[in-house]
């Protein structure tokens, strides 16, 4: 499978899993771990290089959780990719999600 088909398979989860932890480990050849539902294991995706710029949990302005959104930056880079950060229901998957937007965004530049 590949690095973009897997972050779609990541920004249509609704909740970490065993399976999507095991694709991630296959794709990216690591070892396994609970990538989408530790936040620990999580930041294991964060590519070499890249640094997270944020991680917030969003509400919905009535004090309910609507969501976490994560980005990562290179410290080489002026600025932040103009993409936002998308709306993931944990921050373990948010963070999977921006860790694999670096990953497409680097694989397209070189």
């Amino acid at each position: 499978m590949s690095i973009s088909r897997t972050l779609k398979l990541i920004e249509a989860s609704h909740t970490g899993s065993a399976a999507l932890d095991a694709t991630i480990a296959e794709v990216l050849d690591l070892d396994p771990a609970p990538y989408t539902r530790s936040l620990d294991a999580a930041m294991r995706l964060v590519p070499e290089g890249w640094s997270i710029a944020h991680l917030s949990q969003r509400t919905d302005g009535r004090g309910r959780i609507s969501g976490w959104t994560a980005d990562l930056f290179r410290p080489n880079l002026a600025v932040l990719p103009d993409a936002p950060a998308r709306l993931m229901p944990s921050a373990p998957l948010a963070l999977a999600t921006a860790s694999f937007r670096a990953l497409v965004e680097h694989a397209q530049a070189a």
